[in-house]
This record gives structure tokens, C-alpha cells and sequence, in this order.
């Protein structure tokens, strides 16, 4: 019973230091509705995360349709009647053909890796915009080259700006976005990675014998989401943690009533 009463006495003691604290307290009022974000701006996420998730499908399902088409492109590969390759200069064996799927991922895994220490110095917008830049500058490669040594690059690097996007797509959308909607948005940009994987799977079928028009295809959703980034404005998570406090009101403001944007700048303010 003694104990009941002294742990009583301690929790009364915390709760009055909170109250007490300056730190926890906020100027003002407690909103006593929910923000009120812009339905456009909600909107804008929503395309983000449809065209970053078909995005990143897209590049995984086209792979898996055309890895046994490559020779109708890279001419450097040669099949004989019975199905076996052949050897010689400039002759791409199967390894070399499961190199040009798998650096992809190896290109992936370290964009990924890097990814948070990108986002957090230069911008999650920003890192995103820079992944599509990437990713197009891959599809390029693979585009005009036509020896598979050199169609490595262009996945490996394709793969590095897919993971940053990786990381930074679900960061941004998740700070920037209605906290109310933020695990549908992020549910959309999983579930049209999965519509993506069939979309390239399918277009790879009837395309197999040009598969590098499926990469030019990729330009698509490439500059639909730059075209849409470019006019959306930084995290304000990203703005607060450089102190850059005025700037992190604005971008609340555009997403919500003047009086909710300053409430929740204090509290971004005291949870950072």
C-alpha cells in the first residue's frame, strides 16, 4: 500500500512538471478540429505516390519479361538454332545476361543505403527529384548503347536512383502529407508498385522483340513525377531541422488554415 501511495505521489509530481515545463506548454490554443489541408495539395501526393510506385514496379516487371529477349537488341549475343549461346568477342553469355538483371538491385541497395543521409543534408523533395533525374539518365544508357557491358551502367545506375526514391518518396509523403491520410497515400504508392510490376510484365510480352522501347516508355512517369515535384515545396521536417523555421511555416500553410499551420510548427518544434 506504501508503494501504491509513493508511486501515486511521483506520478502527481511528473504531471506537474509537464504542466509547469514552458517546453511542453503551447502559445495559444489547442485546434479543436482537425487541420484543414488544401484538397489539391492532398491531391499532389496522391499523384507522387501513384507515378513513384509505377515507376519502380515498372522497371522490375519489363526485367522479367525481356531478360530472355535481350539478343534482339544487344547484337552481341548470339543464340544458335538448338538455343545455346555462343562464344567469341563481343559474345554475351547467360551470366552476363543475369549481371544485366541483378545490378539493378545492386544499384538499389546502395542508393537505399545512402538514402537517409541524402535526404536529411540536401531535401526529400529534392533527393526525389534527383532519383527521377537518375533513373532517366539510366534509361538513356541502356537506350542508345548496344553492347550489354554497357547496359550494366545503365541499370546499375537506374538502380541507384530507384533507391533513393525508395526512401525518399515514403519520407516526403509521409511529413508533408495530411497526417489523417498519410498510410493510404503511402498504401497507394506499395499497391501501384504492384500495378506497375504487371503493367512492365505485360508490355514486356508483345515488346520482347524491341524491349528498349519499354525503356523509353519508363520517360513517362519519369517526367509526370518531376513535372509534379517541381511545383510542390520542401518538407517542413526537412526546414525545421535546419532551424529554418520561417520557411517550414510556409509549407504548412500551404496545406492548411494560417492559425493550424503556426499550431503545428510548435508542435514540430518541441517534438524535434
Amino acid at each position: 500500500m506504501e508503494g501504491n501511495g509513493a508511486n501515486k505521489d511521483d506520478n502527481k509530481s511528473l504531471n506537474s512538471m509537464l504542466t509547469d515545463d514552458p517546453r511542453f506548454q503551447y502559445d495559444g490554443e489547442m485546434p479543436k478540429k482537425p487541420p484543414a489541408y488544401s484538397n489539391w495539395f492532398q491531391f499532389a501526393m496522391y499523384i507522387v505516390a501513384i507515378t513513384a510506385g509505377l515507376l519502380q514496379g515498372y522497371q522490375i516487371g519489363i526485367i522479367a519479361g525481356i531478360e530472355l529477349y535481350l539478343p534482339e537488341e544487344y547484337k552481341g549475343i548470339k543464340i544458335q538454332e538448338d538455343g545455346s549461346e555462343t562464344t567469341g568477342d563481343n559474345v554475351t553469355t547467360t551470366k552476363d545476361r543475369e549481371f544485366f538483371v541483378s545490378f539493378y538491385a545492386l544499384g538499389a541497395a546502395f542508393g537505399a543505403f545512402f538514402g537517409g543521409q541524402l535526404c536529411d543534408s540536401f531535401g526529400r523533395r529534392n533527393m526525389a527529384i534527383f532519383g527521377d533525374i537518375v533513373i532517366a539518365l539510366g534509361f538513356v544508357v541502356v537506350i542508345i548503347t548496344d553492347a550489354i557491358k554497357f547496359g550494366w551502367i545503365g541499370r546499375v545506375v537506374c538502380g541507384l536512383g530507384s533507391g533513393v526514391q525508395s526512401f525518399a518518396i515514403p519520407l516526403y509523403l509521409n511529413e508533408v502529407g495530411n497526417p489523417r491520410w498519410n498510410k493510404v497515400v503511402c498504401a497507394f504508392f506499395t499497391l501501384f508498385t504492384g500495378v506497375g510490376m504487371l503493367s512492365g510484365l505485360n508490355l514486356a510480352i508483345p515488346y520482347r522483340h524491341h524491349w528498349k522501347a519499354l525503356f523509353e516508355w519508363g520517360f513517362i512517369p519519369v517526367g509526370l513525377q518531376i513535372l509534379v515535384m517541381v511545383f510542390l515545396p520542401e518538407s517542413q521536417s526537412y526546414y525545421i531541422n535546419k532551424g529554418r523555421m520561417e520557411d517550414g511555416l510556409k509549407v504548412l500553410k500551404k496545406g492548411m488554415d494560417d492559425d493550424d499551420a503556426e499550431l503545428e510548427l510548435e508542435k514540430l518544434k518541441y517534438e524535434k
